[in-house]
C-alpha cells in the first residue's frame, strides 16, 4: 500500500503547474548558459561552461533554489486532507500511519527529484546546440552530472524536504513551514560569513546543509584543467557532511512519523463539559412530549388504494371522515 500511496501523490502533484513552471525555468537557465554568449551561471576564467565543477555549482545552486519548490511539494502532501476534510475518509481505511507518512513524502520527494533533472538536461542538450561556441565547451561527460546527481543534487533535495516535512507535520501550517524556510535560508547566508574562520573550515563543511563549502574546500587549490575535468572524491568532509544529513533526514522523518496523529482530534476538556451542561438543561414540556410522541401508523387499506386511483398523492393516506 504504501508504494501505490507514493505512487498516487506522484501522480496527484504531476498535474501541479508550479511543478511545469520550475522544470521550464530551470531547464532554461541552464540551457542557455551553456550557448548563449551573455549568459552564464557564475563566470570564473579559463572554465568552460559544462566543466566538472561547473556542473557541480550548478545543481549546488539550483537545489539551494528548488526549496522553496520543494516544500510546497512535501508540506502539502501532509496538510492537504485536512484542510480538504477528506482526512477522515483516509483515516476510517486500512491504510497506516506509516503507510500514509512515509508513502505521501515518497511521493512528493519523487516529483522534487524528477524536477531537479532539468539541471543535466538543459546542460547536455544547451551544450549541443549548433549555435553554441565550441571553445567555451569541454567534452560531454556522464559521469558528471551523475556525480552532480546523486553525490549533491538528491541529498541536498532529501535533506530540506525531510525538515520541511516535519515542520509542516508538527505545525500543520504553510505560512509556518514557509517561514521556516526563511529562516533556513538567513541563517545559512549568515552564518556562512560570520564563521568564515581558517581553524572553523572542516567544522563548518561538515555541518553545512548543502555541501557547498565542502566542494568549494576539496577543489580550493584545483588548477583550471583539473576543475574542468575532475570530481572531488568522496572522502573527508564532503563524505562527512553528506553521511550527517542523510542521517538529519532520516531523524526528521523520524519525528513526522512520531509527532502525526493518525486519528481525529477528539472533544477538548472544555467541549466536554459544554456537552454535560447541555445534556442536563430541562427541556421545554411541549417539546418534550411532541419528541416523544408516538406517530400513527399508516393504513394501507381499499381506502388509501382508492384514492391513489383518483389521482390522490400515494404517499399520503386519505383523511378520516
Amino acid at each position: 500500500m504504501l508504494i501505490q500511496i507514493a505512487r498516487f501523490e506522484f501522480r496527484y502533484l504531476l498535474r501541479n503547474s508550479l511543478l511545469w513552471l520550475t522544470f521550464a525555468f530551470t531547464f532554461a537557465m541552464v540551457f542557455f548558459s551553456m550557448n548563449i554568449q551573455d549568459w552564464e551561471l557564475g563566470s570564473e576564467g579559463g572554465l568552460v561552461r559544462n566543466a566538472a565543477y561547473a556542473t557541480l555549482r550548478n545543481t549546488l545552486m539550483v537545489s539551494l533554489m528548488f526549496m522553496f519548490v520543494t516544500t510546497s511539494f512535501v508540506a502539502n502532501a501532509v496538510i492537504r486532507d485536512d484542510e480538504t476534510g477528506y482526512g477522515p475518509i483516509i483515516r476510517s481505511t486500512p491504510i497506516t500511519k506509516r503507510e500514509y507518512i512515509f508513502g505521501r513524502f515518497l511521493g512528493a520527494f519523487a516529483v522534487a527529484a524528477v524536477c531537479m533533472l532539468a539541471v543535466p538536461l538543459g546542460t547536455l542538450l544547451g551544450s549541443a546546440m549548433p549555435w553554441a561556441d565550441p571553445a567555451n565547451l569541454g567534452p560531454t561527460r556522464i559521469t558528471d552530472h551523475l556525480y552532480a546527481y546523486f553525490v549533491i543534487g538528491l541529498p541536498n533535495l532529501l535533506a530540506h524536504s525531510a525538515i520541511f516535512f516535519a515542520l509542516a507535520t508538527i505545525t500543520r501550517s504553510m505560512m509556518a513551514t514557509y517561514l521556516g524556510v526563511i529562516s533556513l535560508v538567513a541563517a545559512f547566508f549568515s552564518l556562512d560569513g560570520a564563521l568564515d574562520r581558517p581553524h572553523l573550515q572542516t567544522a563548518i563543511a561538515v555541518a553545512e546543509p548543502f555541501a557547498a563549502r565542502a566542494v568549494k574546500d576539496a577543489v580550493r587549490y584545483w588548477t583550471i584543467p583539473e576543475r574542468n575535468t575532475l570530481l572531488p572524491d568522496l572522502t573527508g568532509a564532503l563524505l562527512y557532511n553528506r553521511l550527517l544529513w542523510l542521517g538529519v533526514s532520516l531523524l526528521c522523518l523520524g519525528i513526522a512519523y512520531a509527532v502525526y496523529r493518525f486519528a481525529d482530534r477528539g472533544m477538548s476538556k472544555r467541549e466536554r463539559k459544554q456537552q454535560k451542561l447541555a445534556q442536563r438543561q430541562p427541556v421545554d414540556a411541549p417539546f418534550a412530549a411532541a419528541a416523544t410522541a408516538v406517530l400513527p401508523a399508516p393504513r394501507h387499506g381499499s381506502r388509501w388504494r382508492g384514492a391513489v386511483w383518483r389521482g390522490r398523492p400515494a404517499s399520503s393516506p386519505p383523511r378520516r371522515c
